[in-house]
């Protein structure tokens, strides 16, 4: 799931957040759960998800140069694979300067927001390809074998 859809995801739950739960439960808890998760979603820099959408541009650009429909797109190539790998630096950049405000706000914080901040930053982990520390970041997670 992206970022832009997670924080979807919360916003509809804030607006459902008033039903009663499955059973006829009250769901009293969830509005501080979702509010809880939409400030840690929106304390991750969205600059990440900007990062990603930037390669992926980078990326089908030189994939359509590569297919070709002149003949003569051979010497963009190279400056587009620059591209590409400057997107990655910056992206790997943005989700290293989340795991450190995401670290420093570990220590003191409460159950519920240190399992936010784990699962934003297993999300970015995701994202980026990076499945061994996706599982990494999640305390109690199996270690990844693949």
């Amino acid at each position: 799931m992206c970022l832009r859809s997670a924080k979807a995801t919360v916003s509809l739950a804030a607006s459902r957040s008033g039903a009663d739960g499955p059973g006829g439960r009250s769901t009293a808890r969830r509005p501080r759960v979702v509010s809880g998760l939409l400030v840690a979603l929106l304390a991750v820099p969205s600059t990440a998800v900007a990062q990603r959408d930037e390669f992926f541009s980078a990326l089908v650009t030189f994939q359509k140069s590569l297919a070709g429909l002149y003949g003569d797109e051979g010497p963009a190539l190279p400056a587009q694979l620059d591209a590409m790998s400057t997107a990655l630096v910056r992206w790997d950049g943005e989700i290293r300067d989340a795991e450190t405000q995401s670290r420093s706000r570990l220590q003191a914080a409460d159950a519920q927001t240190k399992l936010q901040i784990h699962t934003l930053l297993a999300s970015l982990y995701l994202e980026r390809g990076r499945f061994r520390d996706t599982f990494g970041s999640i305390p109690g997670a199996p270690p990844f074998t693949g």
